[in-house]
């Protein structure tokens, strides 16, 4: 199955694999196509020494200088060194380096990273399901949860978070399992839900958001449980897709263009 596919900033196509449940062990782990070369790797467990210990890889992203980050549904989070072609565990506390943090409730013990992105204000967020959404600042290397106990009205109602995605306008999607989606303005540090998009917020009302996409023509693609949803902002119109998918559409995780 499918959970991620990334574009790298020298033209590596990067897919990430993964069973449908996290505890199951037959899944395809991280894979790399370079179409230039025509060459395939796939960096599967430690047996390859790639340094990746998990196969079910959930995110896929580089930062603004081109490192390129990988996490998993087993709460790792890893960096890839582009000489020696491996990657490198970043362990929860580091000083140095962010990490994926931990979680609480029924998943505390393996929270699932499934957002990594940096955004134009220079700070790496990552999101997780049981871990919440966490945001570094990478000139120190300090780090800021949303939520916490004093902060869970103002920001996100939840730890469980589903997905994160920045659009071209700098505003940062997030979705929370059962608490809707979020749209967060960084330089203000304004999160607000998105009950403004009456049809939107609506259609998504019932739904688990899992992915979102931002098209060439400024349309929102927005991947559900249970939907494929194309969204124009211009007109605050939606539309569901489901209709041109003769078996229905379920679990969607990623949209690519």
């Amino acid at each position: 199955r499918i959970k991620k596919l990334y574009m790298d900033q020298e033209n590596i196509l990067w897919i990430g694999t993964g069973s449908f449940f996290s505890w199951q062990e037959d899944s395809g782990g991280l894979n790399r196509f370079d179409a230039k070369s025509n060459s395939f790797r796939r960096y599967f467990s430690s047996k390859n020494n790639s340094g990746v210990e998990d196969s079910h890889i959930t995110a896929i992203s580089e930062d603004n200088e081109g490192r390129l980050f990988v996490g998993t549904s087993n709460s790792k989070l890893y960096l890839y060194d582009k000489g020696k072609d491996i990657f490198t565990h970043l362990s929860y506390g580091s000083k140095k380096y962010p990490f994926a943090p931990m979680g609480d409730g029924f998943a505390a013990i393996k929270p699932i990273v499934n957002g990594i992105h940096q955004d134009n204000e220079g700070y790496l967020w990552i999101s997780t399901f049981s871990g919440g959404l966490n945001r570094f600042d990478l000139s120190d290397n300090s780090l800021q949860k949303y939520p916490t106990p004093t902060n869970k009205q103002k920001y996100l109602a939840s730890k469980n978070i589903l997905c994160l995605y920045e659009d071209r306008q700098g505003m940062i999607w997030v979705s929370a399992w059962k608490h809707g989606v979020y749209k967060i303005i960084p330089s203000k540090n304004l999160f607000n839900q998105i009950a403004q998009h009456e049809k939107l917020s609506r259609l998504l009302s019932m739904e688990e958001t899992r992915v979102f996409h931002e098209d060439s023509f400024g349309n929102y693609w927005i991947g559900t449980n249970n939907n494929i949803i194309r969204y124009d902002k211009k007109n605050d119109s939606a539309e569901i897709y489901n209709k041109y998918f003769n078996s229905g559409v379920s679990l969607v995780d990623v949209i690519y263009e």
